[in-house]
């Protein structure tokens, strides 16, 4: 029997174990243990039975991984006398056992994972990406230099399906360093003059992945973007201000960007610009027409 690198023992927060591997997921209850092999000294712990299924060796769940990540768990775990059962040692941290299951899980979705292609790569249809900002604050808004500023948190939703999951853990928020292993859409702003994102005290991102894929990606960002205005009736003029957003380089084809419902542009209650009333702030899905081929693009006014 080959080994199935895909398999992994992922442990939650009650302490139930489960063996997840390109099969399914199947609980495990720990009945005994016997010595086989010494491993630098040390018996390394086989399973003989469980209440789901028998995944001794000789079937094809079973496999030399498997064996290895409950040799690493067998030190946190104790036997229960009265119900004959392995439970999680509580004189260790759950938080750490929970810990290691999730760095396993990463593990097992990144080792074939291209972070070149799109997630719907081959699929006949392009990946949906769905936007929404809350502004924080606004302004100023430049007369002269004719663009406005303002401090928002930026939000992009989409589904990978290379990095669904089995087990008891619903969802992961990771460090902003898994962005660099995972594909993420290539938004830029078309009329932005000067944007960053906050980086006090550490880099103001956040990255979470659910059971399903649904990826979460969001950043604190201030923008500087252009606002052509008609200063005709100044200084009881009108303005509208756009924010164009969309994709670098992928088509309509590769990649669509949607404002996420109803809601998408909200401001945090008490908000207001110490020149102009804010009046209405409607925005639309558009694409645009160049000789490379049309563009998606989400488009926000501030009127």
């Amino acid at each position: 029997m080959g080994t199935d690198s895909d398999s992994c023992l992922i442990v939650d927060a009650k302490g139930a174990i489960y063996l997840t591997t390109k099969n399914g997921t199947f609980p495990i209850t720990l009945t005994s243990f016997k010595s086989h092999e010494s491993v630098a000294g040390r018996a390394t712990p086989k399973i003989l039975s469980t209440t789901a299924k028998n995944l001794s060796r000789d079937v094809e769940y079973w496999d030399e991984r498997s064996d290895a990540l409950l040799s690493s768990f067998v030190n946190d775990t104790y036997e229960d006398i009265e119900s004959n059962e392995w439970k999680l040692n509580q004189k260790r941290s759950i938080n750490d056992a929970v810990s290691k299951n999730i760095t396993l899980v990463l593990e097992n979705l990144l080792k074939n994972y291209e972070n070149s292609q799109l997630p719907t790569h081959g699929k006949g249809y392009p990946t949906v990406v769905q936007t929404n900002i809350l502004i924080r604050s606004m302004g100023p808004v430049s007369e002269l230099d004719m663009d406005y500023s303002m401090d928002c948190y930026f939000r992009q939703y989409w589904r990978d399906t290379r990095l669904s999951f089995l087990g008891p853990i619903r969802s992961l928020s990771l460090s902003i360093k898994m962005l660099e292993r995972i594909w993420r859409p290539d938004t830029y702003f078309y009329n932005g003059k000067h944007s960053y994102v906050h980086t006090i005290t550490v880099p103001n991102k956040l990255l979470r992945i659910s059971q399903h894929g649904d990826i979460l990606y969001s950043m604190r960002l201030t923008i500087k973007a252009k606002c052509p205005m008609e200063l005709r009736n100044f200084p009881m003029d009108r303005q509208s201000c756009p924010l164009i957003l969309g994709s670098y380089a992928y088509s309509n084809q590769q990649l669509v960007y949607q404002w996420q419902n109803s809601q998408s542009v909200n401001f945090v209650p008490g908000m207001t610009l110490s020149q102009f009333d804010l009046i209405s702030f409607p925005y639309r899905n558009f694409t645009f027409t160049r000789r490379e081929g049309s563009t998606p693009l989400g488009v926000a006014w501030w009127v």
